[in-house]
């Protein structure tokens, strides 16, 4: 899977958007084709059938310009099925990289049009991709950044902040990005606040705040789903959940069974 994207033909582009759901409000984008034996979709390309692609490469390709080529890509939402470029990075790209570019102001703009803003002292959440612990993802020039590190940046207007150095919440609020409620902190400092708040084993399932199901409802999500009563979608309707939600609880991926 290591082919040159740019011999992509019109009818390989077809064929790849005819095999995506793409969902909307930053859901995850279902591959709906062939997959690999790690469930990550792949695509024959029309008419060769020697020549295959990896349906995420294809997807950041042709959305964001990139050519990973043969480089692994990590999905944010771990869903192996996903597709949507919000929700891919390519590995060797690590998070919170030094910010070594200009803001420019329509990336502010785009960047503040993702934040719930309320007064100073309320949490502003993060409207945008979020990583599996509920903080905010931004991808900027193709690299990854976390949204509450940026809007600390941007606040104090820095350029860079030393990798060993972290942006903490005073709020324990992982989607919060008001710059009132970060302060810089090294993982020393993370690790005592952590401990000194109470947070050293996060609550889980619906005793976790920001919970829409309780244990009751992802039982019944998982019976009529196994059962092949009821469609993903169906039940995200149901539970007003994302049908991506929907499927991390039916195949396992989230709200795993306690031992």
């Amino acid at each position: 899977m290591n082919n040159e994207l740019k011999e992509l033909s019109k009818k390989d582009i077809d064929k790849f958007w005819d095999s995506i759901v793409k969902n909307e409000n930053n859901d995850c984008w279902d591959w709906c084709g062939i997959k690999d034996r790690n469930n990550r979709g792949i695509m024959f390309a029309v008419g060769k059938k020697n020549v295959v692609y990896s349906a995420s490469h294809i997807s950041l390709f042709l959305n964001r310009g990139i050519n990973a080529g043969g480089r692994p890509i990590r999905r944010l939402c771990e869903n192996m099925q996903c597709c949507n470029p919000d929700h891919l990075i390519i590995k060797e790209k690590t998070l919170d990289t030094p910010l070594d570019v200009v803001l420019t102001k329509k990336r502010l703009r785009s960047f503040w049009a993702r934040v719930k803003i309320k007064n100073k002292n309320e949490c502003w959440e993060w409207q945008g991709c979020k990583d599996k612990k509920g903080y905010g993802m931004v991808n900027l020039n193709y690299r990854t950044y976390r949204a509450h590190r940026l809007s600390y940046m941007i606040a104090h207007n820095l350029e860079y902040i030393e990798n060993n150095l972290c942006v903490l919440h005073k709020c324990d609020n992982p989607s919060c990005v008001n710059p009132h409620h970060l302060w810089i902190g090294t993982n020393a400092d993370n690790v005592r606040d952590r401990h000194k708040k109470g947070r050293s084993n996060a609550p889980t399932g619906e005793k976790h705040g920001a919970s829409k199901l309780t244990e009751k409802d992802v039982d019944s999500i998982r019976n009529l789903y196994a059962g092949k009563k009821i469609s993903q979608k169906a039940l995200s309707e149901i539970f007003d959940v994302s049908r991506s939600t929907i499927g991390h609880i039916v195949y396992g991926r989230t709200w795993r069974k306690q031992l």
